[in-house]
């Protein structure tokens, strides 16, 4: 069976026990982590290096410290996004597809230099071999993998994409027939997954509408604004840089 892969953008001002939301650079997380420490103590430890050497190090930790950086932004950010949005958060961290098998949404902020497209958020998947009901993604089977911009208005377009999940996931056979007819001569990303008779693009705009009222009851009952992400990264990257282990939790302190 020819696979058919879905990209379902938004344009915007295994062991199947259970499935979750998680982080998307989880998995090379600790790899990472253990050559940003075998390099520190390259630095620490060996004072001949020459020149060319500490700048081949140093240039190597930096990377490391991005990712690692990113790795703990991402992880804010969907601490934010369970705060604001409990119940869309939850629904989604259960989702199942159509033979009831959960489904792993894995997600990264990215910076739009290392984005896979120019679009500020995506979802992408596609249908697992002969299963014509079970989504892979480069995670592996029964995943799906969102990519958000770092901008202001992140979670907002979270709750966009995982609106797109909530339908394609438990739909996805019926939603990939009418993906690959429907857009069969479609030019542009942006207009794919959001026609007026799209079912996901339906679901989308109705999870933002979602995403608004549990963000207004969140700031009735006192919740802060969430911090902006850029200044956020910043710091971690700050922290990450004089190997600190972790950073303050200003989420719920921030004010507007």
């Amino acid at each position: 069976m020819k696979k058919f892969y879905l990209l379902v953008v938004l344009v915007v001002s295994f062991d199947q026990s259970f499935g979750t939301i998680r982080n998307g650079y989880e998995p090379g997380l600790e790899g990472a982590l253990t050559s940003l420490h075998n390099l520190n103590m390259i630095l620490i430890d060996n004072k001949n290096l020459t020149y060319a050497e500490k700048l081949s190090v140093k240039s190597k930790i930096e990377k490391l410290v991005v990712h690692i950086s990113l790795y703990e932004l991402t992880d804010e950010f969907i601490r934010q996004f369970k705060i604001v949005a409990p119940v869309i958060f939850t629904e989604i961290d259960n989702i199942k597809d159509k033979r009831g098998r959960y489904t792993d949404v894995f997600i990264k902020l990215v910076p739009e230099a290392q984005a896979r497209t120019t679009m500020v958020a995506a979802t992408f998947f596609e249908q697992m071999g002969e299963d014509a009901d079970a989504s892979a993604s480069h995670y592996g089977p029964y995943s799906v993998s969102v990519d958000i911009h770092i901008v202001d208005n992140a979670l907002f377009l979270l709750s966009h994409e995982l609106g797109h999940i909530s339908y394609i996931v438990p739909n996805l056979a019926e939603y990939t027939r009418f993906y690959s007819w429907h857009y069969r001569n479609a030019a542009r990303f942006d207009y794919m997954g959001h026609t007026a008779n799209d079912p996901s693009g339906q679901s989308a705009h109705f999870f933002e509408r979602r995403f608004i009222m549990e963000k207004k009851i969140y700031a009735e009952n006192g919740g802060k604004k969430p911090m902006s992400l850029a200044p956020l990264l910043t710091q971690i990257k700050r922290n990450n840089k004089n190997q600190q282990t972790s950073y303050p939790l200003v989420f719920a302190l921030n004010v507007e």
